[in-house]
């Protein structure tokens, strides 16, 4: 059961995250200190939600690390 709801879940937003990110072709320009890049906006998207499921995983392992050290 859990793993049915899992898949759908992961499916689901898959297909979410394919469709915001088709509907946001056009560039952008991205500054960053003294540098500014001009990069398509569903590159964009991607890198900082890669960025983002990164950053939860890491943090995920730390909190579960210092909870199994303290046990």
């Amino acid at each position: 059961m859990f793993n049915k709801m899992r898949n759908f879940l992961f499916v689901t937003l898959a297909v979410i995250v394919t469709v915001i990110s088709m509907a946001n072709l056009q560039p952008v320009t991205l500054k960053i200190l003294f540098f500014s890049f001009e990069i398509p906006l569903i590159i964009l998207f991607y890198l900082l939600l890669i960025i983002g499921f990164s950053a939860g995983y890491l943090v995920k392992g730390i909190v579960d690390y210092r909870k199994n050290k303290i046990e």
